[in-house]
């Protein structure tokens, strides 16, 4: 396949599989937000002081985690309605930062990426990302 119909066919999927990824994530997110929600519960029946300190910090580590994933989700989310946004201005598949074409297999691996491979490459480096 030439690189202007990899392009093509990247670009006819992209909505589809954005929409697909959104959803994964919302559910992703709900099931997250249950957990954290049967923890709080769980937290209340036992009352607030821990009948052992390696309960409390079990638990603590447990709330940490749950909400450092609902972040992660949120974020991913962010970076998936922002790719739908840039689809829908006709920007979707242009680096930010050169104004050239991301190439067709960035896209299909990182339905939301934002810059080509040389340019995100640099901005790592630059930023120590």
């Amino acid at each position: 396949m030439t690189r202007s119909g990899a392009y093509r066919e990247v670009m006819t999927t992209a909505r589809g599989r954005l929409m697909r990824l959104r959803e994964d994530l919302l559910r992703h997110r709900a099931e997250v937000e249950e957990t954290l929600a049967a923890m709080t519960v769980s937290q209340e029946d036992e009352g607030t002081i821990a009948t052992h300190i390696a309960d409390a910090a079990s638990d603590l580590l447990e709330a940490q985690t749950t909400v450092g994933a609902l972040s992660r989700i949120d974020a991913e989310l962010a970076e998936v309605d922002a790719a739908l946004d840039r689809l829908e201005r006709g920007t979707y598949g242009v680096c930010i930062d050169c104004g050239e074409m991301i190439d067709p297999a960035r896209l299909k691996a990182l339905p939301t990426a934002t810059r080509c491979l040389r340019c995100q490459t640099h901005y790592e480096y630059r930023t120590g990302a």
